[in-house]
């Protein structure tokens, strides 16, 4: 397929600059570390109100860093086009295929959501909230607050979810789709660490701590898809009882150490390798 930027790119090249975090009320939030390397954590929250392409992916996030991309949605292999063993149906209209939030197993009613209600850039903290009742039947709304916090103090980045649900008594589930399908459980319904290797020959971890505790967990097989490259992936699906959900994403490899992570009666603290320590 024609790549996109044979319609952009001009000549001379400007000088090349270090992306900046973004807000857009009606769009979502691109979160850069401030690092002109490959290995820069990248994450980025989709919430738009007007899709002309897209996925039942209201609020779903994606995460890239260490050379690697960390958390995948559905993607795309071509109008129509079943990948990886999975149909075409499942790929462009399933939000489950998707990094979402459900409630009561239920399917996104539309493409679309209802922008972001709030957001801050500092150089210690990136937010964002994204709206979107769109997505459900009656009065349910979901409020996804996604959160960056870079690398400061010697410490790594890492990000974090807070999910709320207001006008429902039903069992809310959690979709979250690592870029692979080697996962190891290192805490039954805590802790789940998935070792990505796609772009690299090294190790790069991407961790997922379930901060508020689930009712059940389950790991399950999705497609990712690409023009280059379609896989199944082992993808976590986690039921909760109630809101909010606190969710920690922590990218790990040999050179960035993974803290240690706890739940506490408020929700989480993180003690890292330096004894800095995250409430």
């Amino acid at each position: 397929p024609s790549d996109l930027l044979v319609y952009c790119i001009a000549e001379p090249l400007p000088e090349k600059r270090i992306p900046q975090s973004r807000l857009w009320p009606d769009g979502g939030a691109l979160f850069y570390e401030n690092n002109d390397t490959e290995d820069a954590l990248l994450g980025a929250l989709w919430n738009v109100s007007i899709p002309n392409h897209g996925h039942r992916d209201a609020n779903a996030i994606y995460l890239a860093g260490y050379g690697e991309h960390l958390l995948l949605n559905s993607g795309y292999n071509g109008y129509g086009n079943a990948s990886a063993g999975f149909p075409w149906p499942y790929i462009n209209d399933t939000a489950e295929s998707s990094n979402t939030l459900l409630i009561n197993n239920q399917n996104h009613l539309e493409k679309g959501a209802d922008g972001l209600i709030e957001g801050l850039i500092t150089d210690n903290i990136n937010y964002a909230c994204g709206l979107a009742d769109r997505a459900f039947e009656g009065d349910n709304q979901h409020k996804r607050s996604f959160i960056f916090i870079p690398p400061q103090n010697n410490v790594p980045g890492y990000y974090l979810l807070i999910d709320n649900v207001d006008n429902t008594d039903q069992p809310i589930n959690l979709a979250l789709h690592p870029a692979s399908a080697n996962v190891e459980v290192n805490q039954p319904n805590a802790e789940y660490v998935w070792n990505v290797k796609s772009r690299k020959k090294t190790d790069t971890f991407l961790t997922l701590y379930l901060g508020t505790e689930p009712q059940t967990v389950e790991l399950k097989d999705g497609a990712l898809a690409g023009w280059g490259k379609c896989f199944a992936g082992k993808y976590l699906y986690a039921t909760y009882a109630n809101a909010p959900i606190i969710t920690v994403l922590f990218p790990h490899d040999s050179a960035h150490p993974k803290a240690d992570i706890t739940r506490t009666e408020n929700g989480v603290t993180l003690t890292h390798a330096q004894n800095m320590i995250d409430k």
